[in-house]
């Protein structure tokens, strides 16, 4: 019997490089302190700070600049000083979501035009370096590129089968993405009437 690692050798492949490639990258913009370089990065964290720590503490705090996904993710790491303080506890969700991206970009190559092309979608996407420098920062651009990806890949597998099961899932991402930035509202748009396309062609007998 086939193995899990043999089963999924090349994604743990993917994991891997990615989980490194950012977290070198994470420790080079830490050691030069620009982790807060941008100002909404500091904002970022003084709102998630403040639902559990200020005057009047709660979720009122959330949703009145950005949407709130990132927010709430930083919120429990804001709770150490340390991690507040040093921006850690933006980087952290960043970072993950960075991963989680990079494996996606992976599979929709591998999807579409094989196991190269894959890597080619990955090398590219882990050396760009203004994706690098975001995932080291509070800012969502990185949450909100995992979930649209992740929107993209279950679309497709869902459009191979037309399981259920991706349809749901697809829209899970999406709904990820209308909470992370409001580019997602405008996508989430797009992506309902182009399904909406899509089946009333595949299935208009």
């Amino acid at each position: 019997m086939t193995s899990f690692f043999e089963k999924h050798f090349y994604i743990l492949c993917v994991l891997g490089f990615a989980f490194i490639i950012g977290l070198a990258s994470a420790y080079y913009f830490f050691a030069f302190d620009l982790i807060n370089a941008n100002g909404d990065s500091i904002a970022r964290l003084n709102i998630s700070r403040r639902t559990i720590d200020s005057a009047a503490p709660g979720f009122a705090h959330i949703g009145y600049a950005w949407p709130p996904i990132q927010l709430i993710l930083m919120t429990p790491l804001t709770m150490f000083d340390s991690l507040y303080r040093s921006g850690l506890a933006g980087l952290i969700p960043s970072f993950l979501s960075f991963v989680l991206a990079a494996i996606f970009m992976y599979k929709i190559g591998e999807l579409l035009w094989g196991r190269f092309a894959g890597f080619a979608a990955f090398a590219l996407f882990v050396s760009n370096p203004n994706i690098l420098y975001a995932q080291a920062t509070p800012l969502s651009e990185i949450f909100y590129t995992a979930s649209i990806l992740s929107t993209i890949y279950f679309v497709l597998r869902w459009t191979r089968g037309h399981s259920e099961k991706f349809l749901f899932l697809s829209a899970l991402s999406l709904f990820g993405a209308t909470l992370s930035r409001y580019d997602g509202w405008f996508i989430a748009i797009l992506a309902i009437i182009s399904l909406i396309i899509y089946s009333l062609y595949t299935f208009r007998d």
